[in-house]
């Protein structure tokens, strides 16, 4: 009798901790992962070190690593099609991925499979959602042709399969794909029982300004208000791609402290047996996790004004609106010229 697989494909740690609540959740047997690792990053990185803090959560029956290579074009090509065919010796129940980019829609379009699930990857999913996976969604020329490369391989360039989703946020189907939410059952049975309460609160920061979506004097500001909001202990968690400034870190007291990124929160609070009573960030796709994961813990989202946007106005708002169908509370604070630094 032929052995049927199921494909796990993920590049962060959030996709990998999403992968392993959709196994359990599907109760799937045979499961591979395939960790898709990007060229500029080497296994001894911090996303390869979170990932891998994050598989031994829960263990697959194979692990395949996949490292682009860092040569020409056509190498990368070539390796990727080398990937396809190898994962074509096998037929396959489900194919879990953690994006929509090209790889991966090619891998969808070359693999016998029953059905097919995109995974949270953060707020992106919503984004993904509303334009990548819409019915009426047209490719671009550069997309077409970049696809078409692919076929001197004798690969299929056309992903026609329907893509279905596990996710945690509330997303009204375009037509007969499947909404499997995403409660994070598994985690929260297995680490959050007898997790300790922790009453400081843990201040999520984002890229703002290393992604250039927000000056650091603005960034700061609200940060600033936000610790006269609370009046409260504060410990401050980076974004992993979030560089620190010098007046991010002037700001350092005994009532807020700056801490190391370690991994995806989720993944730190539940390894460190810790239930966090209060979680505060701006739009971060942590706090849609985290109102899942954590049932009684408080979860505030501070309101950007639009003015302090310098970009990705549009996505920044379809985050706030999809704080409407959960637990978050959307908090507005005056953020004034009161705290500008002009030094």
């Amino acid at each position: 009798m032929t052995t049927t697989y199921n494909l796990f494909i993920v590049r962060s740690p959030l996709q990998l901790m999403n992968a392993i609540e959709a196994k359990e959740h599907f109760s799937t047997k045979h499961n591979i992962l395939l960790i898709m690792h990007d060229s500029t990053i080497n296994p001894i990185s911090t996303n390869s070190t979170q990932m891998q803090l994050v598989s031994k959560l829960s263990m697959f029956d194979e692990e395949i690593d996949f490292y682009y290579p860092n040569k020409s074009k056509f190498s990368k090509l070539s390796s990727q099609a080398k990937l396809i065919k190898k994962l074509q010796q096998k037929n396959y129940e489900h194919i879990f991925t953690g994006d929509y980019g090209t790889i991966n829609q090619l891998i969808i379009a070359n693999l016998k499979t029953i059905s097919t699930y995109l995974l949270d990857d953060g707020t992106m999913t919503m984004t993904t959602h509303a334009n990548k996976l819409h019915p009426n969604h047209k490719s671009s020329w550069e997309q077409k042709i970049k696809l078409l490369r692919y076929k001197i391989f004798g690969l299929n360039t056309n992903q026609n399969n329907p893509v279905n989703l596990f996710t945690n946020y509330h997303i009204i189907p375009h037509g007969h794909e499947k909404i499997i939410t995403n409660n994070y059952s598994y985690f929260k049975k297995t680490y959050t029982e007898k997790a300790f309460k922790d009453e400081r609160i843990y201040l999520l920061g984002q890229s703002f300004t290393s992604g250039k979506t927000m000056t650091d004097i603005k960034y700061v500001n609200y940060i600033k208000k936000i610790i006269d909001y609370y009046k409260k202990e504060i410990i401050y968690i980076p974004h992993r791609a979030e560089i620190i400034s010098d007046r991010l870190k002037a700001l350092t007291s005994d009532q807020f402290t700056i801490q190391k990124n370690e991994g995806p929160i989720e993944i730190v609070f539940l390894s460190r047996n810790i239930y966090p009573m209060h979680v505060v960030s701006f739009y971060s796709s942590a706090l849609f996790n985290l109102e899942k994961i954590f049932e009684t813990t408080t979860i505030d989202a501070i309101k950007i004004d639009s003015k302090d946007l310098l970009r990705y106005h549009d996505g920044i708002h379809l985050c706030y609106e999809g704080m409407k169908n959960t637990r978050i509370n959307v908090i507005e604070l005056d953020v004034t010229s009161i705290y500008e630094d002009n030094n």
